[in-house]
């Protein structure tokens, strides 16, 4: 597997799946509406990329296997004080086939050619999959949101 920066064509193709995958998660987290969350989701990547591709210290990837497009990376340094995984996506007929532990390994050597000590991202809490495959990967839990539904 290669990872290579991504094209203005690619970029946008992730970002359609953000727009698509990150609402129905703030739905399901939070029990919003999806039409909520769709905004919320909408307000929160507007901010974090108010130039898109361009967007100072963000870094876009796309995993490849030759030719075929295996899924999409998001990266942001902060300042290099730790490196942000924002999105890891896999398309479904690529997972658990290992590219996504080759694709943390990657992340890994990315943080420390950015001298960044350290790698953190989010994961929803019902996520259950992702968080053991984050465990996996060496990622420990680092705080906890709790709820009380009434």
């Amino acid at each position: 597997m290669k990872i290579q920066a991504a094209s203005a064509s690619q970029y946008q193709a992730h970002m359609d799946l953000v727009c698509k995958t990150y609402p129905e998660g703030i739905a399901r987290a939070h029990k919003l509406p999806l039409e909520t969350a769709r905004e919320l989701a909408k307000k929160h990547t507007l901010d974090e990329l108010p130039q898109g591709l361009h967007t100072k210290g963000n870094y876009f990837y796309v995993l490849l296997e030759g030719e075929q497009e295996l899924g999409y990376l998001w990266l942001k340094d902060f300042s290099g004080t730790y490196l942000c995984l924002f999105d890891i996506y896999l398309f479904e007929p690529y997972r658990r086939q290992g590219y996504g532990s080759q694709a943390m390994a990657w992340i890994k050597d990315k943080a420390r050619e950015l001298n960044c000590p350290s790698v953190w991202l989010h994961v929803f809490g019902f996520n259950q999959a992702a968080i053991n495959f984050y465990r996996k990967n060496g990622y420990g839990i680092t705080e906890v949101n709790m709820r009380l539904d009434l």
